[in-house]
């Protein structure tokens, strides 16, 4: 019997994905003893993943695979400008983006160029972890960081979503759909695994970039 590959993506990355919420300065972001200037490097180097990631999602949204998960109401490369505006001020574009950013992204496009369907792995990665996960440190964030309340938490809000759990039902129910072959699957979960990684080497270097 060929398991849905939602319950693939769940079942073979839950290793690397519990890795990558327990890696670096996420530790720190989850107990609140991260500082501000971490946090907003941490939003600095995520802005290029999303833009490398809406990009290839917005040049094959027509894919039959990838087009279920383009969402406008995903996208997050304007809210994370908007926090940086807010925490960092009008300079954050000068802040530094690392080598590890710079490799997940390489990542993404040559995902992309290899099989469109590649980017339902880290839109997996990606987008159900904001949706989930994303809305603890949502609390976190703006009992921590923000100088006025309620700012600086753009990055994980979705007004355009609707109910956040019924919009992940329809998410998993649409990779359910899916029906790719078991060689591109198996593609695609070892995609989402590589994904989960990228993310672990992020936050350890910029845990590293923090305590150097």
């Amino acid at each position: 019997m060929i398991q849905s590959l939602a319950l693939r993506l769940r079942q073979e990355t839950k290793e690397d994905h519990v890795a990558a919420e327990r890696s670096g300065i996420m530790r720190r972001l989850l107990t609140r003893s991260l500082d501000l200037d971490t946090y907003v490097a941490l939003l600095r180097n995520l802005l290029p993943v999303y833009e490398a990631l809406e990009g290839e999602m917005d040049r094959h949204q027509h894919d039959q695979l990838v087009a279920p998960f383009h969402h406008p109401g995903l996208a997050r490369v304007g809210s994370l400008a908007a926090d940086l505006a807010e925490l960092a001020g009008p300079d954050w574009r000068s802040l530094p983006v690392l080598p590890e950013t710079e490799a997940y992204v390489n990542r993404i496009h040559a995902a992309a160029a290899e099989d469109p369907a590649l980017l339902v792995a880290h839109a997996y990665v990606r987008y159900l972890g904001d949706l989930s996960g994303g809305q603890i440190l949502k609390k976190i964030v703006a009992e921590s960081f923000q100088p006025i309340p309620g700012s600086g938490i753009q990055f994980y809000e979705f007004p355009e979503l609707g109910d956040l759990e019924a919009f992940k039902h329809r998410y998993r129910a649409a990779l359910n759909s899916l029906a790719p072959s078991t060689e591109r699957a198996d593609n695609i979960v070892k995609e989402a695994i590589g994904g989960f990684q990228a993310n672990t080497r992020l936050f350890e270097a910029l845990e590293a970039q923090r305590a150097a």
